[in-house]
């Protein structure tokens, strides 16, 4: 604001004072309303209006602008509880900071029935905004807002308890009124609160609150001090002891009936060297211990009297020694109770054996009898159950016995595809389905000169390590828990051995390398040089119907590569006899026939997809150490044979075959047809009288044939 402009204000301030002066104030005969001032005067109204200008450039700064638009400073709240319906009054005092705009501020739940509301001791609007109740204010001030609200009070046969949601407030007050004598008053939260009696019929109870969002108001009749005496309570608790190797852990559910009178104390003699845990009930201020030369007391201390069903949960342990012993399993003995009654169960975990040497006082009873609650509490199978009227003695025998091993890490399926050149280059990779617990690596020993080019575990590239002893130890993940189990991630290796080459006529062995842990199934697909032909293949695996002789002599287990050629995939005319052929040798392999169709498929759909994507040629193969692998892919052609095997433990598998060059067997092929032709050019003069034998024979059949039309 310029000075012209602040100028103006005061002048225009200034006139309108003293219009007002002189409103009342009639002027002299012949006055034109012009008023005269002395120096004085204006000099003071120049130096108002100049102080008034400052204010008005001091409030334009933001640094001088108020950090909230505005506070509800006070709030109280003052209701009448009635029968049916508990009708409040809520007053908020607010102060307004913004000087230009229009501020929103909430004051109730958008949830609570406002049925009046007041600005200033004037009617004002409300609006419903973001879940709150809220009133419109521009100018900045102090604001009185006054609001009228109903709730519903509880039934007879409900909980006499009210809750409701305000706003949070520096200074809060409550004032509730009941139309009902001699009432016992619980507010939380609050930071006190004074329960009076007005008259004979009414109960007035305020309490100051902390800034707080929900308050909850409980009220029961007091007790008489003439009528108050020990209630009458009566038991019934369901225990689960579960014994384990190192710990024996109890968890008692005590129900009480409580008659007569409400109780805010419950008393429960605690057994020796058992530790509490955890105690819970509803309506809990406090649990504590109470140590004395006769016994170690837990006291149990309840916000409010409790009468009717009251349950108590309390979690306790104590230690179990190294030794085999016996234990009297103790029976929690509740203070100040009538009667009791109850049931007991035993669940056993880890290597131990729970014997029953004493059960007085006790009868037996099926474990499924017990209440559903302690039968879904127990995580292993109930064992013993028992259940007691009378003073009663468990005493249990626990003997421990050693663990025996257990496989930690189980391998489902190992599916390898291996590609050997007729130059006696041998590339193998293979897939591994683990399912690990415990086990930190797979360990595994590849043949002499065989190199490891990569590992993958789940998908992600590890550092394979090397042993002492020359094994090669594969760092393995965790299996994670699934709905049918634990479920199994992939373990990848990719092998090289450079071996000798192929000569005319020959054999080789192959050697595929298994892990340190058991296999369930073995699926082996190897490529061999299309040059040549195989009659023959040993060793301790199965082999699928190419691998039979005639089969390898004839080359039908050449793969077709014309279709796909580029991307290494088997030609179409190819998949259903690949397909087929592991079908077959998987089928023979299953043991149980009833699986052998469902478990055929799965393992023939792993290898087929594991053969489709290896095959991507690479020129350069760099190897070093200290850093992540790199994924590997082959090319492949030639030859496709399968062979598996059923449980691998603590063997490699080993391929015998024996081999000759495709020519040899040309040659060996002409040499045959060449024997018996000159077989056949001896033997002429004998196959010339077999010839006119065969022929007369035919001559006579056709006459007999004629003869017998004719007649």
């Amino acid at each position: 604001m310029n000075r012209s402009t602040a100028f103006v204000l005061a002048a225009l301030f200034s006139l309108s004072s003293v219009a007002k002066a002189t409103e009342h104030v009639s002027l002299p005969a012949g006055s034109q309303g012009e008023v005269t001032l002395d120096w004085s005067k204006f000099r003071e109204m120049w130096t108002q209006m100049q102080g008034m200008e400052r204010k008005i450039e001091d409030l334009q700064k933001p640094e001088n602008l108020p950090p909230v638009p505005f506070t509800i400073t006070k709030a109280a709240y003052k209701g009448y509880v009635g029968e049916f319906k508990t009708e409040m009054t809520a007053i908020f005092e607010i102060d307004v900071y913004d000087p230009k705009n229009w501020v929103k501020i909430p004051f109730l739940p958008s949830s609570i029935a406002i049925t009046e509301a007041q600005l200033n001791g004037q009617p004002v609007g409300v609006v419903q905004e973001d879940g709150f109740h809220q009133v419109l204010l521009k100018k900045p001030g102090r604001y009185i807002l006054r609001a009228k609200f109903a709730m519903k009070s509880p039934k007879p046969e409900e909980a006499p308890q009210l809750s409701f949601m305000i706003q949070p407030t520096p200074m809060t007050l409550l004032s509730l009124e009941f139309p009902r004598p001699k009432l016992d008053v619980q507010i939380e939260p609050s930071q006190g609160t004074d329960v009076q009696a007005v008259g004979d019929k009414h109960t007035l109870v305020t309490a100051a609150l902390p800034p707080t969002s929900y308050v909850n108001v409980r009220w029961q009749k007091a007790l008489p001090e003439e009528t108050a005496g020990p209630a009458k309570l009566y038991l019934d608790t369901q225990s689960l002891l579960t014994v384990s190797e190192g710990t024996l852990k109890a968890h008692w559910n005590l129900n009480y009936s409580v008659l007569r009178h409400g109780v805010r104390e419950l008393r429960i003699q605690m057994p020796e060297n058992w530790n509490v845990l955890a105690v819970t009930c509803d309506g809990l201020q406090e649990w504590k211990t109470i140590d004395s030369s006769k016994a170690t007391v837990l006291l149990v201390q309840l916000v409010y009297a409790r009468k009717g069903n009251v349950e108590l949960s309390i979690q306790m342990e104590r230690a179990l020694g190294d030794k085999d012993e016996v234990i009297e399993i103790p029976r929690l003995k509740a203070l100040d109770i009538e009667r009791e009654q109850g049931t007991v169960g035993v669940e056993i975990k880890g290597a131990v054996e729970v014997a029953v040497q004493n059960a007085a006082g006790l009868q037996a009873m099926d474990p499924r009898e017990l209440v559903g609650g302690l039968w879904q509490s127990a995580s292993q199978p109930i064992m013993l159950a028992f259940r007691y009227t009378k003073p009663s003695t468990l005493e249990l025998s626990i003997k421990r016995h050693p663990e025996t091993p257990v496989l930690t890490t189980t391998v489902d399926d190992a599916n390898a595809v291996t590609v050997l050149t007729d130059r006696g280059q041998l590339i193998t990779k293979i897939r591994y389905q683990v399912r690990n617990q415990l086990k930190q690596y797979l360990a595994f020993k590849l043949p002499p000169g065989t190199e490891l080019w990569s590992a993958f575990v789940a998908g992600e590239p590890v550092k394979p390590m090397k042993a002492e002893d020359g094994t090669f130890r594969i760092p393995l993940a965790k299996s994670q828990l699934e709905n049918q189990g634990q479920a199994g991630f992939p373990v990848e290796l990719i092998t090289y051995r450079q071996s000798s080459k192929f000569m005319p006529i020959g054999l080789k062995t192959l050697t595929l390398p298994m892990p340190d842990a058991p296999v369930s199934r073995m699926l082996w697909s190897v490529y061999l040089p299309e040059k040549y032909r195989f009659p023959y293949f040993g060793g301790d695996v199965e082999k699928g119907a190419m691998a039979e002789p005639w089969n390898a002599l004839q080359g039908n287990a050449i793969v077709d590569h014309s279709e796909g050629r580029d991307s290494g995939v088997l030609g179409q005319k190819d998949k259903e006899w690949y397909r087929e052929d592991l079908k077959k040798l998987t089928g023979r392999m299953m043991a149980v026939s009833a699986l052998k169709s469902a478990a055929a498929d799965e393992i023939v759909a792993k290898q087929a997809d594991m053969a489709a994507s290896l095959f991507q040629e690479k020129n350069a193969i760099p190897v070093s150490t200290g850093i992540f692998p790199v994924a590997f892919e082959l090319p492949a052609s030639g030859q496709l044979f399968h062979f598996g095997q059923i449980m691998v433990v603590g063997q490699d598998p080993q391929l015998t075959m024996a081999y000759l060059h495709v020519r040899i067997l040309h040659v060996l092929f002409l040499l045959l047809l060449g024997s018996v032709g000159m077989f056949m050019h001896r033997r002429r003069s004998i196959l010339a009288d077999f010839l006119l034998h065969l022929g007369a024979i035919q001559a006579i059949r056709s006459r007999i044939k004629v003869e017998t039309q004719i007649n």
